[in-house]
């Protein structure tokens, strides 16, 4: 469960989706297929996912042109840490 809502790929979660979110959400068993969550990232694409999304998408921006900036200085960022995949 997260945030109180059921696992989605339960009938009851589906169901709950398809109430909360008519004809809008995407997966297993929504109105456009999802595939099953993958097992094939490898660790540095599951550290690059942490380390530039979030704080991507830590405060809300309105345009599209932030976005192209905030991920353009996070990957810089880590360009600048030579020894940051160290420790994976």
């Amino acid at each position: 469960m997260h945030f109180g809502d059921p696992a989605y790929l339960t009938h009851q979660g589906s169901n709950h989706l398809n109430v909360i979110h008519p004809r809008r959400w995407t997966g297993r068993a929504g109105l456009v297929a999802g595939p099953p969550c993958s097992l094939d990232y490898n660790p540095y694409e599951l550290f690059l996912c942490v380390h530039i999304k979030s704080p991507v998408y830590a405060s809300f921006m309105d345009k599209l042109k932030n976005l192209i900036v905030r991920l353009v200085i996070n990957v810089e960022d880590i360009k600048l840490k030579p020894d940051i995949f160290e420790s994976i």
